[in-house]
């Protein structure tokens, strides 16, 4: 979904040497001990203007509830260089159901879950008939209104009050024309569940104006934000092919500080100290291991192309081929950075961003990789949205012992217009890529190309009482 929203959204990552994590880590705890030491009665002193947390009691005298329903229908039409023509024909529903409890119009808990699915079948150069899941539930303290920031309220809810359950999933689904080198050239089904909690959730609000300013140009707008603490998160992820190949991976991780935004700068999050173990086992029983830390590492997504960028750098903890590694980086510090550096610029008529980014995992043939990677996009908006990227990729495996090295790289131009309650997409990209075929062996880099042709249509229904 296309937004308009006018905010100046930057994000920058840098690979940059290893900071003081004893430093950064005092200066956590020191946020966190703050903010646990809030109280109505010194957080705020008087009526100056402020911008700190105020923990009040839950209270459940009054029950909201939120229903929304969404049904989409869509027709694609993919064609490649080699002559190859693919149809894919799908239809889905979504449902999304929340409650909340608090005081009338000052909601202070919530439970919401969401359901959806997509069938789709696939025809021409590929014949077979697939599905994409979602399923979710969260729970924990509801987003603070505008009128409860200026009272300098916050919902704050710990575990195991607080956590959300999700699962995602796709059978049948088929490699993109960028996609680092990973499963097979062939159609793959993939499936997600992950865990996630905290031991204390506070949300509020920053930026709050003085009580006698009222909002308007050049007053500071309220931020609805929440602060975890001490956060946990645990995922399984299974990928499939019709080989009979199959990667588990566990992963285990958690930080000592997050920070969400939400509204127009949604999706905006920040982590400090996170760790993350993830174990990988393959058929014939390969096993691998990757271990990573994010000394600060943030996420946010652009209003207006939905693309992803990233701020933050960290390490590598563990992979295999470590030592061989850092010898083909040409490290001599026992340091294996990674991380990135990114920007999204947002204007009135669209947006330019670009990206960079390190990024460790194992592939299906179990050999661990890493991929560095540099992208740019350009979006103009208008009667008819236009959005161009490019990218240049770098991407190491480990295989028989040594580091092996393939560059990648492609161009894509895509246009959309809204006619009515339908979406007309028209796409084109090409590049050098790993899955130019689909001819089920290992990728292989070749120059192919791809037009794709979508027409959607998707109406939805929300409900209120």
């Amino acid at each position: 979904m296309r937004s308009n929203h006018r905010a100046d959204l930057a994000l920058g990552l840098a690979v940059a040497p290893a900071i003081g994590v004893r430093r950064l880590a005092a200066t956590v705890i020191g946020i966190a001990a703050a903010l646990l030491s809030a109280h109505p009665a010194s957080a705020c002193p008087g009526d100056h203007a402020c911008s700190c947390f105020a923990l009040d009691p839950l209270t459940f005298d009054h029950v909201g509830h939120t229903l929304t329903v969404i049904h989409v229908a869509d027709l694609t039409v993919i064609g490649a260089t080699d002559g190859d023509v693919t149809v894919n024909a799908a239809t889905g529903l979504g449902v999304t159901y929340g409650v909340t409890f608090g005081r009338d119009g000052h909601p202070a808990y919530q439970i919401a879950t969401s359901l959806g699915a997509l069938v789709n079948h696939l025809a021409g150069a590929v014949d077979a008939t697939g599905a994409s899941t979602h399923a979710e539930l969260r729970v924990g303290p509801a987003l603070v209104a505008d009128g409860d920031a200026q009272n300098r309220r916050t919902n704050t809810v710990s575990i195991p009050l607080t956590f959300e359950i999700a699962h995602d999933g796709e059978l049948a689904a088929l490699p993109r024309l960028g996609a680092r080198p990973d499963v097979a050239r062939a159609r793959y089904g993939w499936q997600h569940v992950g865990l996630a909690t905290r031991a204390l959730r506070f949300e509020g609000e920053g930026g709050v104006n003085q009580r006698d300013r009222p909002l308007g140009p050049g007053a500071r707008a309220p931020v609805p934000m929440a602060f975890d603490l001490l956060t946990f998160h645990a995922d399984v992820d299974i990928t499939s092919q019709d080989d009979g190949r199959r990667r588990f991976e566990g992963s285990l991780g958690g930080a000592l500080l997050e920070v969400t935004t939400h509204g127009a700068l949604s999706n905006l999050h920040v982590a400090f100290l996170d760790f993350d173990h993830r174990a990988v086992a393959l058929t014939g029983d390969q096993r691998a291991a990757v271990d990573t830390v994010w000394v600060l590492r943030a996420d946010l997504t652009s209003p207006r192309t939905g693309s992803r960028y990233r701020i933050g750098w960290g390490a590598i903890l563990d992979i295999p081929g470590r030592t061989e590694l850092e010898r083909d980086l040409d490290i001599d510090n026992g340091e294996l950075g990674i991380g990135g550096i990114g920007w999204w610029h947002e204007r009135a008529w669209g947006g330019v961003g670009w990206q960079y980014e390190r990024t460790p995992y194992v592939t299906m043939a179990a050999e661990p990789a890493v991929e560095d990677r540099w992208s740019l996009e350009a979006y103009r908006a208008g009667v008819v949205d236009v959005r161009a990227q490019a990218y240049v990729a770098r991407t190491r495996r480990w295989i028989d012992d040594t580091w092996q090295r393939d560059t990648s790289g492609g161009v894509a131009l895509d246009a959309h217009r809204r006619l009515g309650d339908v979406d007309v997409t028209l796409a084109a990209e090409l590049g050098r890529s790993f899955y130019g075929d689909l001819d089920g062996q290992a990728p292989r880099l070749g120059f192919a190309g791809r037009a794709t042709l979508t027409i959607r249509a998707a109406a939805d229904h929300a409900w209120t009482w």
